[in-house]
């Protein structure tokens, strides 16, 4: 059913997320998942990372899960990381992303699933493979400035198959980057290089976690920053390549220019 058979890496016993789902069962735990694994569970693709809220303690939850599975801080080890109650859905809509990620699975453990549509278009958008933000066209300024992670999050989706719904919200993302690229140029020194650093950091945060499937790490004085990730197979590289092609087509300007080339479209 949906996921419940992943094993959960770090546990012990090939510890699955229907053997978590009841264990937090059997402490009075609610565990409502989102992210990617709806849309994911709704188009019957295997999700490869599960999270989500609990509605329990969390350090509770962490000292019982240690009895239960010799295993502490590994409970956020992928496929399966946990939130504390409200931290996702609960947040105003300007801090949602969009329509297809809005959304989640609440499983009784008695046979019975149901999905939480918060925006009531997520599950058709998420059918038709269509992006669309989570909320109308008059809110994106608030939206955008929320998060540029969400931003970059439009790619993301682009590369797994979701088409644009909407090309004017397209052409916003692009001129959101783009803009967070060009304002450096008139401030201070300091200040400029902070701004840099945030936005490189976005950017290659994004491209190595989402596209590469990696995850990145900075070191030393000048925040060099590295990608551990396992060589991929095949489709991976099928899947990269693809998700390139799209971001060099479709971000213009902004892929091609000396700042943003660098994280985006040359980041191997």
């Amino acid at each position: 059913m949906w996921a419940k058979s992943l094993v959960v890496r770090g546990l012990v016993n090939s510890t699955t997320i229907d053997d978590l789902l009841r264990f937090l069962d059997g402490q009075n735990c609610s565990f409502l998942a989102t992210g990617d694994a709806v849309w994911q569970s709704v188009q019957r693709n295997r999700p490869v990372r599960i999270e989500g809220e609990i509605s329990c303690s969390m350090k509770e939850t962490k000292t019982s899960s240690k009895t239960a599975f010799r295993s502490l801080d590994e409970l956020r080890a992928e496929p399966l990381v946990l939130y504390e109650w409200g931290s996702t859905l609960g947040l105003p809509a300007s801090r949602w992303g969009y329509t297809v990620t809005t959304m989640a699975i609440h499983d009784n453990n008695a046979g019975q699933v149901y999905l939480v549509d918060m925006t009531a278009r997520g599950y058709t958008d998420t059918c038709g493979k269509s992006l669309s933000a989570a909320v109308d066209d008059t809110q994106w300024k608030g939206w955008a400035d929320e998060d540029v992670a969400k931003v970059y999050q439009f790619y993301q989706l682009r590369a797994q198959g979701f088409g644009v719904a909407n090309h004017e919200l397209q052409n916003y993302v692009n001129k959101i980057i783009e803009s967070r690229h060009s304002k450096k140029a008139g401030l201070s020194e300091s200040v400029r290089i902070s701004t840099l650093l945030s936005m490189d950091y976005a950017a290659q945060t994004f491209y190595c976690e989402s596209i590469l499937n990696g995850v990145i790490s900075w070191a030393g004085e000048d925040l060099t920053t590295a990608c551990h990730l396992v060589f991929p197979g095949p489709s991976d590289r099928k899947r990269i390549a693809e998700a390139r092609e799209i971001m060099e087509t479709e971000m213009g300007t902004q892929c091609h220019s000396s700042d943003i080339a660098e994280p985006l479209c040359e980041y191997d």
